[in-house]
């Protein structure tokens, strides 16, 4: 959960969050080599769904492979709903 914490800091606490228009910048999102997906790449998005990733820590349980976890998982649920912009239940 460590790293999920500190890209949530780093995402939250960008400089270009000072700056409304602004949705990432080469410090938290955008690198060289994405500027063909630049329009794809998101500052909200991305600290939005790391925000429903650390409410639900709780509810997480550790597997040693991602083949391991259980398909019948709502993670796709949760993204898809981050994506448009809507809190999880």
């Amino acid at each position: 959960m460590r790293v999920f914490e500190r890209a949530h800091h780093a995402l939250r606490t960008c400089a270009c969050t000072r700056n409304s228009e602004a949705d990432g910048c080469y410090r938290c999102v955008y690198r060289y080599s994405n500027s063909q997906d630049r329009k794809l790449i998101s500052r909200r998005t991305a600290l939005g769904l790391l925000s429903q990733v650390l409410e639900h820590r709780g509810y997480l349980k550790p597997v040693a492979q991602l083949r391991a976890a259980p398909s019948n998982t709502p993670a796709g649920e949760c993204a898809g709903e981050a994506l448009r912009g809507s809190a999880a239940p």
